[in-house]
C-alpha cells in the first residue's frame, strides 16, 4: 500500500496518508489534524539500496535521527533488489514518496581517492547539461574533496543523484555533507527556481 508523506506549517505535524494503488495518488495532502494543505518532502534520502553498502547505510540511519529539517526526509530502501542496470523497484520505491526534487540515493565506495562522488543521473543531455554548472559549483566548495562531471550519465527513466561516500571520511564528514548537499539543492529549487 503506497505511503505518501507530508509536513504541516501550520501545526508542524509530520504526517502519512495511506492510498490504495499508485494510481489514487492524491493530489493534495492534508494534515489530519487542522486540515490545512500539507507540503511533499522537497528531497528525498534513500539508503540501503544495496545492502552490502554498509557506511552508506549507517550514515542513512544516523541522518534520520539527527535531521530535523522538514523538507527533508531520509528513509532506508525496503524494496525488491534490482537486476544488474535496471531500476524499476527503485523508481516504484521512490514514487510512494513523490519528492519534489530528485532523490539521493546513498552508496559507499572504498576505492575512491576523495571523500565522495556526486553522479547525476538525467534522463536527457539537456537536463545533464542544466545540472552541470550547480553540480559543480557546490563540489568546488569542498576543494577537491568531491568529484563531479565526467560522473554524468543520461538517457535513463528516473532522475536520481547518486551520492558516493568513501567510508574513509568518517560518519560525522558523511552526514555533514549530505546535510549541506540537500540543503544546497532545496536552496537551489526555492530561491532560483532549479529543480536538480
Amino acid at each position: 500500500m503506497p505511503i505518501y508523506k507530508g509536513y504541516c506549517k501550520n501545526c508542524n505535524q509530520k504526517f502519512e496518508v495511506f492510498v490504495r494503488s499508485f494510481h489514487d495518488r492524491p493530489e493534495k495532502i492534508y494534515c489530519p489534524e487542522c486540515q490545512n494543505p500539507g507540503e511533499k518532502s522537497k528531497i528525498l534520502i534513500v539508503s540501503g539500496y544495496h545492502p552490502n553498502e554498509t557506511f552508506a547505510l549507517r550514515v542513512g540511519e544516523d541522518f534520520c535521527q539527527k535531521n530535523s529539517n522538514p523538507n527533508v526526509q531520509a528513509v532506508e530502501y525496503t524494496g525488491k533488489p534490482d537486476r544488474k542496470t535496471s531500476t524499476y523497484n527503485l523508481r516504484q520505491f521512490i514514487e510512494n514518496f513523490d519528492p519534489v526534487i530528485s532523490p539521493i540515493i546513498l552508496h559507499d565506495d572504498d576505492e575512491l581517492e576523495f571523500d565522495a562522488a556526486i553522479v547525476y543521473c538525467a534522463k536527457s543531455k539537456m537536463e545533464r547539461k542544466r545540472a552541470l554548472r550547480p553540480l559543480l559549483d557546490f563540489a568546488s566548495k569542498y576543494q577537491g574533496l568531491i568529484a563531479t562531471g565526467r560522473f554524468l550519465t543520461c538517457n535513463i527513466k528516473c532522475t536520481l543523484i547518486d551520492l558516493e561516500l568513501n567510508p574513509k571520511m568518517g560518519l560525522e564528514k558523511a552526514r555533514e555533507l549530505l546535510e549541506s548537499f540537500s540543503e544546497y539543492l532545496i536552496d537551489l529549487y526555492l530561491t532560483k527556481g532549479i529543480k536538480l
